[in-house]
């Protein structure tokens, strides 16, 4: 299922407003009609400091209103459209059991944060943005809910990034670190010939069929160049190799 926010990358707890300013989706004030205290009536002439000053407070209200109503409904509309269809997940599980296809996983619930903090480095998991306890947790449960079904899996491949490979050994036991797979969050430049190492290797599963499901563990910009899908994290979207180079998708697993 395509969705038009290709811009997001990430998908924490909806975003808070700068703590100088309060929320518009929080305080009544600013949408529903309280407004800001005249100032005295011999002061308040047009073109006095006094009427600019008001017209400014009511400007400003205004402006807050608006930026709330907006926020109110881009989250509503991003809630629609990142859920996965009941049609999506019974034929993305199917897939699954069938073997043959590959489950593109996004990494498991993380520490708060975008991306990885300044200086990290890949050898230096504390230098990065890595899972949560919830995010280990829910990674351990990805692979239950996997065995659990029936999905026989045949490699797991992993960003290099702690997370994804906490992610995948937490969930498989097992998994191969791949660079294809690495994150370009921080270098966009990098993109096209990353996805096309995974395009390319995906598509050969087209004629060297593996015996199970073949798992890559990676981040959000990563599969959604491959599929032009944004996914939450640990979310599953399952794609069948189609010739030697490419890829179509099957449908998406949210598990709850």
């Amino acid at each position: 299922m395509k969705t038009t926010a290709a811009w997001i990358f990430a998908m924490p707890a909806a975003p808070r407003i700068a703590s100088t300013e309060r929320s518009p989706l929080s305080s009544s004030e600013h949408c529903h009609g309280a407004l800001p205290s005249l100032p005295r009536r011999q002061a308040f002439r047009p073109g006095t400091q006094a009427w600019i000053q008001y017209g400014s407070s009511l400007l400003r209200q205004h402006r807050l209103c608006m930026r709330g109503m907006r926020l109110a409904l881009l989250l509503a509309a991003l809630a629609l459209v990142a859920q996965p269809s009941p049609a999506d997940e019974a034929a993305a599980w199917t897939a699954l059991r069938q073997g043959g296809h590959v489950a593109l996983i996004r990494h498991e619930a993380t520490e708060p944060g975008v991306g990885d903090p300044p200086g990290y480095r890949l050898e230096d998991c504390a230098s990065q943005r890595n899972l949560s306890q919830q995010g280990r947790e829910a990674a351990k449960r990805l692979g239950e809910h996997l065995r659990a079904r029936g999905v026989a899996i045949d490699k797991v491949y992993t960003s290099p990034w702690c997370r994804c490979r906490d992610t995948a050994t937490l969930a498989f036991g097992k998994a191969q670190d791949w660079d294809a797979l690495s994150s370009f969050f921080d270098d966009r430049s990098r993109e096209p010939k990353l996805t096309e190492r995974v395009k390319n290797r995906i598509g050969t599963y087209s004629t060297k069929k593996p015996k199970g499901t073949v798992v890559m563990v990676t981040h959000q910009v990563n599969i959604q160049a491959l599929t032009q899908q944004a996914v939450g994290q640990g979310e599953i979207v399952v794609v069948r190799p189609d010739g030697c180079c490419g890829l179509k998708v099957i449908g998406r697993i949210a598990l709850r």
